[in-house]
């Protein structure tokens, strides 16, 4: 059984050629623009009724709202004369989800309206790089990022105040035990003692706060890593829905400041 396969040509001036490569004996082959465009007749060229081996076809030159271009034909005699299957080729409005629009260049030419219609459903590839570039998925990772940094460097702020906190009681308490050692009046003794007491409990709450701190300081950063992972994802996908010339927004790493 015959087949019709598609595949894109070169563009000059936002206009493209597509390429069809026919494998099978065909008697004839026709090709049509889209239904937007009323299927209009494509010029097809190069094309050699019933050879028994492959052949590729230039279809157009055409604007971009021609397509996807429809190829329908019939096989040869020997083979009943049946039917080809049809083959609907790719065209701009298709789903891009390995990468940029295949049609980047053509879209991007500048020669070809590609003013969003404004309202109802997203359809076209500029309406719906847009959309992406809105997407909540971008606010709420950037939120989120913002958010595990605020709380990352307060955090390792209160681990530098706190280990500070806890290194000047635990030296307080040295020189107050040296103090200690030294013959006083026992009510300076007491004083002595007391404070020492006080140091050391200093010095135990300020090195646990210090602990639980630097802990929390850990899960901050895994915090950090997934809404870095989340806003990656989202880059992702602006750049699967967009050309490059289309994205406007940065879509670099976010760093913590």
């Amino acid at each position: 059984m015959p087949s019709f396969y598609w595949s894109r040509g070169p563009a000059s001036g936002g206009v493209l050629t597509m390429y069809l490569t026919i494998i099978g004996e065909v008697s004839s082959v026709t090709v049509t623009s889209s239904a937007a465009t009323l299927h209009q007749l494509v010029q097809v060229k190069g094309f050699q009724a019933c050879i028994p081996y492959s052949q590729t076809l230039e279809c157009g030159p055409v604007p971009s709202n021609f397509l996807p271009l429809t190829a329908t034909g019939f096989g040869c005699p020997g083979d009943s004369e049946s039917i080809v299957p049809s083959a609907t080729s790719p065209s701009p409005d298709d789903p891009s989800p390995n990468g940029p629009n295949i049609f980047c260049d053509v879209l991007s030419s500048g020669t070809i309206d590609t003013t969003p219609g404004g309202g109802g459903s997203v359809t076209s590839p500029q309406e719906k790089c847009a959309a992406a570039q809105k997407s909540s998925a971008l606010s709420a990772a950037r939120s989120s990022y913002e958010s595990a940094c605020a709380m990352l460097r307060s955090d390792q702020a209160l681990v530098t105040v706190y280990i500070g906190a806890a290194a000047a009681a635990t030296a307080t308490l040295a020189a107050l035990v040296a103090l200690a050692a030294i013959p006083v009046p026992w009510v300076v003794s007491i004083i002595i003692w007391t404070l020492i007491t006080v140091a050391s409990a200093l010095a135990i709450a300020f090195s646990v706060l210090a602990a639980q701190t630097a802990s929390r300081v850990g899960s901050d950063e895994s915090i950090l890593d997934m809404a870095q992972q989340a806003w990656e994802a989202a880059v992702a996908a602006v750049r699967t829905a967009c050309c490059p010339a289309w994205i406007t927004i940065n879509t670099a790493d976010l760093v913590c400041a």
